[in-house]
């Protein structure tokens, strides 16, 4: 029996569509390397000839044992001198082993300048399994799975070469609502960066200060879409700093599209990323990327 040009037009439609959507599934899991050259004076007078690498919102499960240890290939083969996490480690309403594969992360990465992290809110999801992030179970002292420095509302300081470097975590509980309280204590010259799951840590900083803050939550939005329809829905809390580095006097916010997925459990136009930045003087503030 023929068949029909509807037909046939019905099916090369439905095979296009199925190409596309496995296309589309593949790429949501494959890592870009962004790359960033960051052009100001006062964090190249600390940071100069040094690279950080900022990972964010993995969100993984019981079964992305092999694709954690692809992250962990990759970032071992940067090399980097710092490496900065800002949360979503694990998915939401998850088990002790899915906290595993997060912890084998932590415990996988190392950078001669340190590695320090903040929670996310979907990180809080199981709280007898959270507490590793930080501390051992029932003790204040630092976790044994792993020697990632988690900052909690809290600044620490850190030499470099002989300078002074400032580095900042906001904590993100359930609520998405950071205590920017925090951000007030960053008014000084000291080059900080600031760690915080969410962007609106972005809005309290002054201008004129030395501040970097890394940021994730946004996913990018995961599956791309006009900058408008974000600023009309209440999906995240800052639809106006999506992806991407921005950048306003002396301070710069970098929003990582994150590296896992919740929600659909696809990417379309917005793969997942491991960010690597370095430092530069120059007479004019400004960025490049690839």
């Amino acid at each position: 029996m023929p068949v029909s040009p509807k037909n046939k037009a019905l099916w090369l439609a439905g095979i296009l569509i199925t190409v596309v959507v496995l296309l589309f599934w593949q790429d949501s899991y494959r890592v870009r390397v962004r790359h960033f050259t960051i052009r100001d004076q006062a964090f190249a007078g600390v940071l100069s000839g040094k690279t950080i690498v900022h990972l964010s919102d993995p969100h993984f499960d019981r079964g992305d044992t092999a694709y954690m240890r692809e992250i962990l290939s990759r970032v071992a083969a940067i090399e980097p001198d710092m490496i900065v996490l800002t949360g979503d480690f694990v998915r939401w309403f998850t088990g002790h082993p899915d906290y595993a594969v997060a912890f084998e992360l932590l415990a996988g990465l190392h950078a001669p300048l340190g590695v320090f992290a903040v929670m996310g809110d979907a990180d809080y999801t199981l709280r007898s399994a959270s507490c590793g992030f930080c501390h051992k179970p029932g003790s204040a002292e630092p976790p044994e799975q792993h020697q990632v420095r988690f900052l909690r509302d809290e600044w620490i300081e850190i030499t470099v070469d002989g300078k002074t470097l400032r580095i900042a975590g906001l904590d993100c509980r359930q609520n998405m609502q950071p205590d920017l309280t925090i951000v007030d204590s960053l008014l000084a010259k000291t080059p900080t960066l600031l760690l915080s799951h969410t962007s609106l840590a972005w809005y309290r900083v002054p201008d004129n200060v030395p501040v970097f803050v890394f940021s994730g939550d946004t996913h990018g939005g995961q599956i791309w879409l006009p900058a408008f329809i974000w600023k009309m829905t209440d999906k995240k809390p800052d639809p106006d700093h999506m992806h991407g580095l921005f950048s306003r006097g002396r301070k710069y916010l970098y929003v990582s599209s994150g590296l896992g997925m919740t929600d659909v459990e696809l990417r379309f136009g917005v793969p997942p990323e491991i960010a690597v930045f370095t430092f530069t003087g120059t007479s004019e503030q400004g960025r490049e990327s690839e």
